[in-house]
């Protein structure tokens, strides 16, 4: 059975490479991502509640983010980063100064996609369609811990947020397992590409928001298309 929560029918999945220098050794290559990981690790270890989380888990979270941003712009973006309260002892990390957040966690707070009444079991999959920076999944992922998940986002900035929400709530674990986090935008194609802008401080993008403001910091990418036939084969 198939569980599905729709916020904004897009979905996204970012082919990226990592573009090395020609140059130094790749033992020279090799320390100075190391030391890359140790500082990126430090800093969202800072930015964050002071929990202990795997080193492993937030050395793989940074090097998504530099494969998505690079790391100047992967710094600017942590250290804009503020980490919100959301329910049932579950913390969310999103820009600062972002109107979005606010909405989704009054909405997650009246319940407004039904999650607490689902009785989701293992013969189960929660979809969420638009996952935001995965606040329902999240919920669905601690209420149900055997239920299968799949949470598309077509923003990258987004997707960064859900796997760091994910790594914050101590679910990092599941991803890539039980919870898959494909960062494409749903259509009626898959392998498409489709340009999709994001708003730093609107990350909902809602129409709700007219405050010009929205559109500071916001930028561009081009992410692949999977159409929903291929999610729900997940």
């Amino acid at each position: 059975a198939v569980i599905a929560a729709a916020a904004v029918v897009t979905i996204a999945f970012h082919y990226l490479a990592l573009d090395l220098p020609i140059g130094p050794s790749s033992a020279t290559l090799h320390t100075t991502q190391d030391d890359d990981d140790k500082g990126g690790v430090q800093l969202l270890m800072a930015i964050g509640s002071g929990r202990s989380h795997p080193q492993e888990q937030l050395e793989q979270l940074w090097r998504l983010g530099v494969e998505l941003f690079g790391a100047p712009k992967l710094r600017s973006i942590v250290r804009r980063s503020r980490r919100h309260p959301l329910a049932a002892g579950l913390w969310i990390f999103g820009p600062d100064g972002d109107q979005g957040i606010a909405a989704v966690i009054a909405e997650m707070g009246k319940d407004m996609y039904g999650i607490r009444e689902l009785e989701a079991g293992p013969q189960h999959v929660y979809v969420d369609i638009g996952c935001h920076v995965g606040a329902p999944a999240l919920l669905a992922g601690r209420l149900y811990n055997q239920t299968r998940i799949v949470s598309v986002e077509p923003s990258p900035l987004n997707y960064f947020y859900i796997h760091w929400n994910m790594i914050e709530n101590g679910l990092g674990h599941a991803v890539g397992d039980r919870i898959k986090v494909l960062n494409r935008a749903v259509a009626d194609t898959s392998s498409s590409i489709v340009r999709v802008s994001t708003f730093p401080l609107a990350t909902t993008s809602s129409g709700s928001f007219k405050d010009e403001r929205q559109f500071l910091l916001a930028f561009d990418s081009d992410i692949a298309t999977i159409t929903l036939g291929d999610v729900l084969h997940q």
